[in-house]
Formats: structure tokens, sequence, C-alpha cells
């Protein structure tokens, strides 16, 4: 009888970290850009996911609420009860992302800070907000935002721990590396997550791990794709001229990744990992 109900406990507790599937991209919607985020939405309703992460600027260029229910609604707005989003620096084109905000509502977070964290399975997840350059919500080592995660990753019960938000902290891109998110990098470090997921250059990038993170790199949501500038050292797989999302699996102590491009390209990159 003992061995049983060891048996039933260890079933148990596998069945309620069964993976999750969950598909991100941002750069996503303008009125000018001809059914590009429609063919992305498609492939976003394929992976059949369980949450849809969103990396800011999802709605170009001023993320009024007006676009983002015109535009934006009726294409990636389908899977708005799944939707987790983050900003970027367009939603705060409109004066404190009013549009933004009134469109996702409690999704969203309370609207004076954009940052909350939720669990997914197995995996304690952060949006965190990156503003209009950190100008509108701080990104510095003292402020409210980066104490908050400190706090939140203190409290966190889940081994694993993914992040995302829009400014990338390194790049290839004409932008550069996003030095004011060093904060969120040095504590997500020192918590020992595993994923960080950014939008803003208009390109695909993965990275190899930096301080024990991957980050990946995915503004192929629907807005024009853009140029390299430099380099990263750390960039195994990049591409700049399909657009896609991407389709991450996070598991019990792993997670893998795959990109899931637009129909006739050929561009492909997975990944995989465990939790430290």
């Amino acid at each position: 009888m003992a061995l049983r109900a060891v048996v039933v406990m260890l079933f148990t507790s596998c069945a309620s970290f069964k993976p999750v599937v969950v598909v991100a991209a941002g750069d996503i919607s303008a009125p000018e850009l001809d059914g590009r985020q429609e063919l992305t939405a498609k492939l976003v309703e394929a992976q059949k996911p369980d949450a849809v992460l969103v990396l800011g600027d999802a709605q170009y260029h001023d993320g009024t609420l007006e676009l983002f229910q015109t535009v934006y609604g009726p294409t990636w707005g389908r899977f708005k009860d799944l939707t987790y989003p983050a900003p970027g620096n367009h939603e705060y084109r409109t004066p404190d992302a009013a549009g933004y905000f009134a469109y996702f509502g409690a999704r969203a977070g309370d609207p004076s800070r954009g940052y909350y964290s939720f669990e997914l399975g197995a995996w304690h997840v952060v949006a965190l907000n990156t503003s209009d350059l950190c100008q509108n919500v701080s990104c510095e080592a003292e402020g409210e935002q980066v104490k908050w995660l400190e706090a939140d990753l203190a409290a966190n019960q889940k081994k694993c721990v993914l992040a995302y938000w829009h400014y990338p902290r390194f790049s290839s891109g004409k932008h550069g590396n996003f030095d004011r998110a060093a904060p969120f990098w040095t504590v997500l470090a020192r918590h020992r997550a595993e994923l960080v997921l950014t939008g803003h250059e208009h390109f695909y990038e993965r990275l190899s791990p930096i301080d024990g993170i991957t980050q990946i790199t995915v503004g192929t949501g629907g807005a024009h794709l853009a140029e390299y500038a430099d380099i990263h050292p750390n960039s195994v797989k990049r591409q700049n001229d399909t657009l896609g999302v991407l389709k991450l699996v996070l598991g019990d102590g792993r997670w893998s990744a795959e990109f899931v491009a637009e129909d006739g390209k050929t561009f492909r990159d997975e990944a995989w990992g465990t939790c430290r």
C-alpha cells in the first residue's frame, strides 16, 4: 500500500508539470503591412500555444487604442486571452502607453508599472518594461522595477526562470547593446535564469549563453526587417529576411526553442537546454 502511494504521488507530481507550449514575437502590427501580421498570426495558430508572449511594439506606430482594436485586434488579437504582453517604445508614443493598457487590460499588469510575473507549468516567467529607452519606467539598479524584480525572484520557488522585455540587452543590430537593461541582467544572472526574450531589432538572433542566460531576439512578428550592424561575438544564429515566431516548449527542468518561419522560407533554428 505504501509503494502504491509513492507511485501515485510521483505520477501526480509529474502530471502537474506537463510541458507548456509558448509562442513569442515582437514588432508585429502596422496599418501599412499588407497582411504580414495575419501571416504570423497564422503561424501562432498552427502551434496551438498555451501562452503567447508579445515582446513589445505590438502595434505601430503610436500604439493608439483605435489601432490596437482595428489592426492588431483582428490578427494577433485572436490570442488575447492567451497573451502576456510587454510594452515597447512605440506603445509609449501614446502618453503613458494608454492605448496598450486599455486594450490588454489586466493582462498587461498595473499601468503605472507594466511589469509583472506569472507561472507557466514548471516555470516562473517575468515580463519587464523598458518603455521608451527606460525613460517612462526606470530600469536603474536602485529603481522600483529592479527592486521589485529582485524581490520577485527571491520569493520564487520554481527552478526554471524566463524573462522578456523589448530592447535587447545584447545585439548585432543598428541599435547595439542596450546597457540600460544591465540591472535586469545582473539580477537574472544572480538568480540563475535560463532564458531572456526580446524584440525591437527587426530580425531574429540567438546568442550563446552570457552569464548562463540564453538571449533570443524575435523582432520578426510582422514589421519590415532590418540590417545588422556590428555582429555580437556571442551571435550563433541570425537572419533578417524571414518573418516568423519562436516556439518554446517549457518542461520540468528543461526547455527547447524553434524558430517557425513563414511559408516558403528555408531558415531554421533550434536550441535546447536544462534549468540550472
